[in-house]
């Protein structure tokens, strides 16, 4: 009675002899090879099946082993299976150790690449915040969630005496990680700036990341160019032009009504005193904008 080619859990067994194969075996027996979806990075979905051809090897055994033992010697297994000091027709320490291996060995989910679909970043929430760590970025940039490989093991990853055994994906993870570090530093990495980065050096990111931000950031920028411009306020002008005039009057003695004033100059001169430029004509025109606004029985306090 070996097990089925289609991954059914049905092996053609009883109820006493289904639910012993399942207390013995536990996970192993509804452990499945992952749909792998290819990504980016490392892509073998192969990498799984050494590991399968085991499990399915020792379920084959356990359940050929149930099938030698009549109804009676099953009845008799499972009213002893609470006891650990008994083993009847020694089932529980059939293949114990072999499958105890096998248990503590399940292989790591990202072995054959970072296309698993338990393990897929949630891109609706990650690609609507401002900036990210260089670790999160590392993840969501191969479109797994960043809860799978935090700073902290990253970085003990990158400087590990094992790292010359780790499989495929995991180095790539590695040489990402420090590729984003050297990038970017220890800082927070904005989204325009990741995305200029990985546009000029042809960075290859998950599509479900970088394309919302993206488009995210076109959107931003083609609403902001269909603004109009503003017009000055000429109420403001206005305002900014009579305390110009008010100041002049007040600390450089300038006199409205004088034809040839020598202020203007004195103004530009100032302002060429702290680097800045502008013209006496500009002075002019706006001290006389200043000046319309003086009442006309307005005279100036004498010096």
């Amino acid at each position: 009675m070996a097990l089925a080619d289609d991954d059914s859990d049905d092996f053609s067994l009883t109820g006493e002899r289904q639910r012993l194969l399942q207390g013995k075996l536990g996970a192993l027996l509804f452990w499945r090879v992952p749909q792998l979806i290819q990504t980016v990075g490392p892509f073998d979905p192969s990498a799984f099946d050494p590991y399968d051809k085991k499990r399915r090897k020792l379920i084959d055994a356990c359940v050929e082993r149930l099938g030698t033992h009549s109804d009676e010697q099953i009845s008799e297994i499972v009213q002893n299976w609470e006891e650990r000091a008994k083993d009847p027709h020694g089932w529980r320490k059939f293949l114990t150790d072999d499958i105890h291996t096998l248990k503590s060995k399940i292989p790591e989910w990202y072995i054959g690449g970072f296309g698993h679909p338990d393990h897929v970043a949630d891109f609706d929430y990650w690609t609507k915040m401002l900036r990210f760590d260089v670790s999160e970025l590392t993840c969501l940039t191969v479109g797994i969630n960043p809860n799978e490989f935090s700073a902290r093991p990253l970085m003990d990853l990158s400087s590990s005496i094992d790292r010359g055994k780790f499989c495929r994906p995991l180095e790539f993870l590695i040489q990402r990680y420090e590729q984003l570090q050297r990038a970017f530093g220890h800082h927070n990495v904005y989204q325009k700036d990741f995305i200029q980065w990985a546009t000029q050096f042809e960075f290859e990111v998950h599509p479900g990341f970088i394309g919302p931000m993206k488009r995210f950031h076109a959107a931003a920028k083609a609403a902001v160019e269909t603004i109009p411009p503003q017009k000055p306020d000429q109420r403001e002008i206005d305002k900014i032009a009579q305390l110009f005039t008010a100041l002049a009057i007040d600390a450089l003695g300038y006199v409205p009504s004088q034809h040839r004033s020598p202020v203007p100059k004195e103004i530009c001169e100032i302002a060429a005193s702290m680097g800045l430029s502008v013209s006496e004509d500009t002075v002019r025109k706006y001290l006389r904008s200043g000046a319309s606004f003086i009442p006309a029985d307005w005279k100036p306090n004498q010096r």
